[in-house]
């Protein structure tokens, strides 16, 4: 992960929470990383499991 770039649009993510983002609008963008980022680690440990 040394060498890791995010993609442009996760870039302009973060300078939005940065720059422009109201109290609504992070707690609706928190929900919504929360919710990909743990149906992500779901969908890889079940594969991990099905490995093996």
């Amino acid at each position: 992960m040394e060498n890791y770039n995010p993609p442009k649009s996760v870039k302009k993510v973060i300078r939005f929470i940065h720059q422009d983002a109201s109290k609504d609008q992070l707690i609706v963008i928190q929900k919504l990383l929360e919710y990909a980022i743990n149906s992500r680690i779901k969908k890889l440990d079940s594969i991990k499991r099905m490995m093996g």
